[in-house]
């Protein structure tokens, strides 16, 4: 209905800022090293493609590819329980 409508417009409107932070955020994690044991390197590639999801779930919303967004929902939940 029109309400749903607006506000998911009013959500993605407000996701801008995010993906510009998310951006900056994965493009400082490019360059660092991470030390430690395996378990720490996968854990930080995990957050890594996380990250990734978020940005790539804001842009197919902002496009209207809401199925596929969706789609990377359940990719981005367990990349991050994984990284835990």
């Amino acid at each position: 209905d029109t309400a749903t409508i607006e506000i998911d417009t009013l959500a993605l409107h407000d996701a801008r800022p995010i993906l510009e932070y998310s951006k900056v955020f994965h493009e400082s994690l490019n360059t660092c090293t991470i030390e430690g044991t395996n378990k720490h390197i996968i854990s930080a590639q995990f957050h890594h493609l996380t990250i990734e999801h978020h940005q790539s779930i804001i842009i197919l919303a902002q496009k209207e590819l809401i199925g596929s967004a969706s789609a990377l929902l359940r990719c981005l939940f367990e990349a991050h329980v994984k990284g835990v």
